[in-house]
This record gives structure tokens, sequence and C-alpha cells, in this order.
């Protein structure tokens, strides 16, 4: 928390001296949410692993099953910049963004009684941002977008998973990391002051380093415990472990990663001082 309000502070202080460093061609402030498409493989093998180990247990004892566990692939991507113009056609970008990937899936199994696995897997990234961005007039009215640049990501990653009588397990964890990310599209004048724009961006931000808390329950037994997320790969299933130290015993046991990396289609409103 401390870090967080020192990176607010400074930011707070930037937003402040930015309306003196206009260099006499403009200050603007962009605005922007869409959606992203990415694939958090830790994650997703991780869960759907540890999922499927325990599903055996219940398939082996004549258990029907309905569903599966479902990865994440979507996600939203919101954000803010303020520009601060050198000339009219290159700014220097500073900014604050919020990525955020969800999936809830639920398997039944049946077999006389029913039995539930339920799976919440959540993770979500602060990327403070700081790049180049670039203004192309195309004519009078529209105008070439670009932008280029890196960021302090502020990332979390959350899993929920429940089988009823038969346990539960309960992960929060958290990491910092950089990343990077790149943009292109079109912005349409809607006047002096406002323009409407539409863009494409890649972004490359691979995390490591979650440590956090889990809980978890079998049947009676119940535990809570600190440490690193680590992801691991047996002779069978993959799992997602939070453990003190690195486990051993495994074919591939090493930190977790939870990968931002996406392409996102965004939109939003230029407002220019």
């Amino acid at each position: 928390m401390k870090r967080i309000a020192k990176i607010a502070i400074m930011i707070g202080l930037i937003f402040l001296l930015l309306p003196g460093l206009s260099f006499g061609t403009g200050l603007d402030l962009r605005i922007y949410g869409g959606l992203s498409y990415f694939s958090p493989q830790d994650v997703n093998k991780g869960v759907k692993g540890w999922t499927d180990l325990h599903a055996e247990f219940l398939t082996d004892a004549g258990y029907s099953q309905q569903g599966d566990t479902e990865p994440i692939r979507w996600g939203m991507d919101l954000g803010g910049d303020i520009l601060v113009h050198f000339t009219p056609v290159v700014a220097l970008g500073i900014g604050v963004g919020y990525i955020k990937g969800d999936k809830t899936s639920e398997i039944i199994f049946e077999k006389g009684t029913t039995v539930s696995m339920t799976n919440q897997i959540r993770i979500s990234a602060v990327p403070i941002r700081a790049g180049l961005f670039f203004t192309i007039p195309m004519n009078h009215s529209a105008n070439l977008s670009l932008h280029v640049g890196s960021g302090y990501y502020l990332a979390k990653c959350n899993w929920d998973w429940n089988s009823g009588s038969l346990g539960e397990l309960h992960h929060s964890t958290k990491a910092n990391g950089f990343g990077f990310d790149g943009g292109l599209g079109f912005e349409f004048n809607l006047s002096p002051g406002l323009a409407f724009f539409v863009e494409g961006t890649a972004r490359y931000a691979k995390i490591k380093g979650f440590e956090g808390t889990e809980k978890g329950r079998e049947v009676s037994d119940t535990w809570e415990q600190e440490g690193t997320l680590y992801y691991v790969e047996g002779t069978s299933y993959p799992a997602l472990l939070l453990r003190e130290s690195m486990p051993s015993g495994y074919r591939i046991a090493r930190e977790a990663e939870v990968d931002f990396s996406s392409v996102a289609v965004t939109a939003g409103l230029k407002l220019k001082f």
C-alpha cells in the first residue's frame, strides 16, 4: 500500500505540473475503453489441471460429468493519458490504465446425488505508463495516430475453487513488473477542441513474483499459509501452488507467470486544450 501511495502522489504531482510544461503547441487528455484478448497460460492451465485432477476422482467413482473449466480469454481495457506536445505531431504521454480479465465456470457431477465444482479466476493490472504519441494529419477532419511506450504494472491474481463438502481453495496474490505497448489508430475531429478515436493496441507484459495467501479446506481439514505462487507440472496435471519455497518432486516447477500480453481494440475521446 505504501508503494502504491507513493506512485499515486508522484502521478498527482506530474499532473499538477503538466500545464506548465506545455511547449506552446497544446495539452491533450485522452480517455478510452475497449475489449482486449489475452491468454494467461499458466493461470488457465494451472486452474484447469487442479480441477481435472479432482474431477478424475469423481468420474472414476462413477459420476457423470457435465461442463468443463473455461479459460480467461477476453477482458476490458480502460485508461487515460495526458499528452504534452513538443510539436503538433509529437507528444509525451503519461497515463494510467486498468486491465481486467475474469472467468467463472461450473462443472456438474451426477450419480444419484449432484456435486458442483466451480472456479472463479480474476486477473487485473493497473499499468502506470509513459510513451511517445504521434498525430499525423491526413486531412482537415482526420488524423493517423501512433504511440509506443512502457509501463509499470501493479498486478493481482485471485482464484477461488469450490467443490462443496469435498473442499475449497482460495488464492489471493499480488506482483509488480514492467511491460511495453504500442498502438495504431485514427482520430476524427468533432470540433477544434474534441476528437473521437479508434485504436488497436498490442501489449507485452509477463509478470512474475506473485505473493500472497492461500486458504484451503479438504473435507474437515483447513489451512492458511503465505508464500509465492508457483506453476508445476508432474506426471499428470499442471497446477498452481502457493508455497514458501520452490516445490520439489515435479518435472517442471517455476514461479507462475501471469501474462497480460494482449491485443485490444479501444475507442475514446481526446480533449484538446
